[in-house]
């Protein structure tokens, strides 16, 4: 029976794990603490990131352990049982705190960088799954999204560097 539950348990966890990867492919773990040194001006913080590796490993342990369950080697089986526990309660404990930690933490580390939070971007409200935090209050814009925020922040860096050059220009001392 275990045998036969291989036939398709196998292709399935590897097709969670391939659609777990799919479903966050552009966002890593270390992206938000790099766009927050940065001074990016939107940062979104997605907990699914971190949920991915513990999952993948998770149903990697399923797959290992159905097949030390086909294999009729009973001493590897027990001894494999209980690394397989500690992977399974290590990996819980990751994807727990991803769920539970990251939403709490996010809140107090962006709020000391400067960040607020916003929850009225046309593209996706501030949800479970992820967070969005944009540098200046004022560009929480209801019916925006990130790529107007993007280009708000472009153009007042363009501005603030014209006056600043405009500004040099109108103290340099003229020479006769």
């Amino acid at each position: 029976m275990a045998r036969k539950g291989l036939l398709w348990g196998v292709p399935l966890c590897f097709a969670l794990i391939a659609f777990a990867f799919v479903t966050f492919p552009e966002v890593t773990v270390l992206d938000v603490p790099n766009e927050v040194r940065a001074g990016a001006p939107i940062v979104r913080i997605w907990p699914g990131t971190i949920i991915k590796f513990p999952f993948s490993i998770l149903l990697m342990t399923v797959i290992v352990t159905g097949v030390f369950r086909a294999i009729p080697w009973p001493v590897a089986y027990v001894r494999a049982e209980r690394v397989l526990l500690w992977v399974t309660l290590a990996s819980m404990a990751v994807g727990a705190f991803a769920v539970i930690g990251v939403p709490s933490l996010s809140s107090y580390y962006m709020s000391t960088h400067g960040y607020h939070r916003c929850e009225r971007f046309a593209d996706a409200a501030t949800r479970r799954w992820f967070t969005d935090w944009v540098k200046d209050p004022k560009w929480c814009v209801p019916g925006k999204g990130s790529d107007w925020v993007k280009e708000q922040a472009a153009k007042e860096a363009k501005e603030a560097k014209e006056a600043k050059e405009a500004k040099e220009a109108a103290e340099k001392p003229r020479s006769p």
